[in-house]
């Protein structure tokens, strides 16, 4: 049985999809965050990144 997408993943998106393993744990805070910010994992995520590569002075 394989996955099926979603109607969004069929239109036209400026991002890229990127997948990732993480703990479990850290994946339900980051779900708790999202919602609490009314806001979604992905943009979260790209904030940390951002962040991330600013300190390493990578962008």
């Amino acid at each position: 049985m394989g996955r099926k997408s979603s109607p969004s993943a069929s239109t036209s998106s400026p991002n890229k999809v990127f997948g990732a393993r993480m703990d479990p744990e850290l994946a339900k805070k980051l779900k708790i965050l999202a919602v609490k910010k009314e806001t979604q994992v992905y943009k979260l995520l790209e904030e940390a990144i951002t962040d991330y590569l600013k300190k390493n002075k990578k962008i």
